[in-house]
């Protein structure tokens, strides 16, 4: 049986404009939960104090025990303006969450469907940028009719090349979807679906597709709704956004033979990010919410950084990357209260 806390679902009726999207969180596994609140906590220190009261940030709960998400939502609702659910997609194993991606996303799309555009916002992202909230309103038409989604990023691996246009596919750490549209012209079920790719190529045979090394979650849908004349926006230069990203899949042999695509140097980088998230919430007293797995990781890559002296002189000296000179800037105490953006 699905289970949620969350007594309101799609609270969008009567409410007055401007109003900030509904955001969602999606956190499968309780080793999320520790960064799915503070990247709550920091969507709300962003939102301009004249929008907060309408600010809904729902953090959708799955693969735990009943008990862990008993626990986590009434954690997680002390945070205020957040809506903790737990058990709507039906994920038995938290190794394999991942692969629940796009079914979470169309469930969540499901239960929201009459809001003409909602936001998800991936765990360990963070944004208090001012023009986030000059973008995370509720759109009036005729804008929202032909809006299918704004995606902080392109995967310009993934495409569809058609007459003179070339589209790219969309990334989903933080984006925002037409739930109307979706429902409506979506075909993707799963993250790596390559039916919906070759139905896709079937309905434009004129077309070169490109999906990279397998299609991934929401690829096939954003390409289907620009190929139809639909707006795909791209906010990766509008919006500035501090993302872990990734450090779950890192391993010793990843970092010292080059066995990524990253690159060992951006998984330093990831590491040194991680590391300052990690005494953030623990100085917040969330410890008890981080992987055991995961901190066992970063002590194993701090001992093997710290017994070659190359490595370690690379791993001081390298430029921070944007994700980090973000994250200092967030892990400040905040004393203004942001402008509303609209005045």
């Amino acid at each position: 049986m699905q289970k949620s806390n969350c007594q309101d679902p799609n609270p969008s009726s009567g409410v007055s404009k401007p109003s900030p999207l509904s955001h969602h969180i999606l956190c499968a596994g309780r080793f999320g939960v520790a960064f799915a609140r503070f990247s709550a906590a920091t969507l709300r220190s962003g939102c301009p104090v004249q929008l907060r009261d309408k600010l809904r940030i729902f953090i959708h709960l799955d693969a735990m025990t009943d008990r862990e998400a008993r626990e986590a939502a009434t954690w997680l609702a002390e945070e205020p303006c957040v809506r903790p659910t737990y058990g709507l997609f039906g994920i038995r194993n938290p190794r394999k969450a991942i692969n629940w991606h796009q079914r979470m996303i169309n469930r969540v799309v499901d239960l929201f469907a009459s809001e003409p555009l909602i936001a998800f916002v991936d765990a360990d992202l963070f944004v208090s940028d001012p023009a986030w909230w000059k973008i995370a309103v509720t759109p009036a038409p005729p804008q929202s009719m032909f809006l299918y989604a704004q995606t902080h990023g392109l995967r310009k691996e993934r495409r569809l090349s058609l007459g003179n246009h070339t589209f790219f596919g969309m990334k989903t750490a933080l984006f925002t979807v037409n739930p109307t549209l979706h429902k409506a012209i979506n075909t993707q079920r799963v993250n790596s679906d390559v039916a919906a790719a070759k139905r896709l190529s079937r309905e434009f045979p004129c077309a070169q597709l490109e999906v990279g090394k397998f299609v991934d979650t929401m690829v096939v849908v954003s390409l289907r709704a620009q190929a139809l004349g639909y707006t795909l926006e791209d906010l990766s230069q509008r919006v500035e956004v501090c993302h872990v990203g990734g450090f779950s899949h890192i391993s010793l042999k990843k970092l010292i033979d080059g066995e990524s695509t990253v690159g060992r140097d951006n998984w330093l980088r990831r590491l040194r990010l991680f590391e300052s998230v990690v005494a953030v919430l623990q100085s917040r007293g969330w410890g008890r919410w981080l992987n055991p797995e995961h901190l066992e990781k970063v002590r194993v890559m701090r001992e093997k950084i710290e017994a070659e002296p190359t490595l370690k002189e690379v791993f001081l000296s390298l430029k921070h990357s944007p994700d980090e000179r973000i994250f200092e800037k967030l892990a400040q105490p905040r004393d203004a209260v942001p402008s509303d953006p609209h005045q």
